[in-house]
């Protein structure tokens, strides 16, 4: 945009008249570097800065033949800024501020016929168009929760679950009934049950590796006969009851998350097994448990097989924890003097069981070669 030439025709350089057209030419060079401003941040979607910068070039020409032109055109660029940055301010809930701002444009003075700035000044009153219970605070916290929720989101792709359920928190601390937040709550937690499951596998898997591995260690040089049972006629001492000796092992920690009553048992054994006084050979015999259920297509049989295990405890002997394992299956538990006998509650009769017993690798061998001795 050119600036205007103004001619003066007064030789007198320090009459009032000169000086004010001294002053209007200078007001008009600098409204010519506003609208220059104005026009970058109009480009720039900086609509704050366009109608401060078309705001003050259009005070700054004052109104003449001479400067009809280029303020026209100002009070129209000033015009549809000043409608723009309305807009935006009606979107962030500043209702009172886009309303006035319009209604300053639309003045007679300065551009009353300015069709968009009447449209928006109308559609702001209708509440199809805009929600008038929505406020700048409101706003503020829409764009900090998208930001809060982006920001969980990373963390729970990167696998830091606890970080990104803080940061949910924090989402629900400012929108208390936020689905999306609720919703990445439900992933981290079947996430961790995930991983406390294949934690839980990997457990079970290591001690039944650590059995194998202790049972493959046996010495190979084991007695070639089987050593004599106790005297019946009480010449030896008869071992310690299978009861006593589940009461005097403790067991520090217990943790049975969704487990089967064949899980649990396999616990209870290994843990009488590591809390047993080894014998003159080193070895800790544990107890022998039995499950002894009846016929799998039996309803009761069905129940206790489908109930599951779930004990969080520390510090308890075994008998109290085969108590809470068998409440929670519908089984009971008893003692013959040598081995433990699970069956279903409420059972009395006297139906043979089978026990298993721990011998060498190569006992069948060895019994083979005496034999032939």
């Amino acid at each position: 945009m050119s600036t205007p030439i103004f001619v003066s025709g007064l030789n007198a350089q320090d009459s009032a008249v000169q000086k004010e057209l001294n002053r209007r030419i200078a007001n008009a060079q600098k409204a010519n570097d506003l609208l220059k401003q104005g026009d970058l941040s109009y480009k720039k979607a900086d609509y704050k800065s366009a109608v401060k910068h078309y705001s003050q070039a259009y005070d700054l020409l004052a109104p003449g033949a001479m400067t009809h032109e280029i303020r026209q055109a100002t009070s129209n660029r000033y015009a549809t800024a000043a409608t723009e940055r309305a807009r935006a301010l009606a979107k962030a809930g500043n209702y009172d501020q886009a309303k006035n701002l319009l209604k300053t444009v639309l003045n007679p003075e300065v551009a009353p016929s300015h069709m968009g700035a009447f449209k928006l000044l109308g559609q702001i009153d209708s509440p199809i168009r805009y929600n008038h219970a929505i406020t700048p605070g409101h706003v503020k916290d829409v764009v900090k929760v998208g930001r809060l929720l982006r920001e969980a989101q990373g963390f729970h792709n990167l696998g830091q679950y606890d970080r990104a359920h803080v940061v949910y928190q924090s989402v629900l601390q400012i929108d208390p009934y936020n689905k999306a937040a609720r919703r990445g709550l439900e992933k981290i937690e079947s996430a961790k049950s995930d991983y406390y499951r294949a934690a839980k596998d990997h457990t079970r898997a290591s001690m039944l590796a650590d059995i194998d591995q202790s049972w493959g260690n046996l010495n190979n040089d084991a007695p070639s006969s089987i050593p004599a049972g106790p005297n019946i006629n009480g010449s030896d001492s008869l071992a310690p009851d299978i009861r006593e000796k589940l009461a005097s092992i403790t067991v520090k920690t217990i943790s049975l998350d969704n487990a089967s009553i064949e899980e649990a048992l396999d616990f209870v054994r290994l843990q009488s097994r590591l809390g047993d006084i080894p014998d003159a050979g080193g070895e800790q015999a544990g107890a022998n448990v039995i499950l002894n259920l009846g016929g799998p297509s039996n309803d009761r049989v069905k129940l206790i097989r489908s109930s599951k295990v779930n004990l969080k405890l520390s510090n308890l002997p075994l008998t109290v924890v085969l108590d809470y394992i068998t409440d929670q299956t519908y089984t009971q538990w008893r003692t013959d003097g040598l081995s433990v006998l699970v069956t279903p509650r409420g059972s009395t009769d006297g139906t043979m069981v089978s026990r298993s017993f721990r011998v060498p690798p190569n006992f069948l061998s060895k019994a083979a070669v005496n034999n032939d001795a």
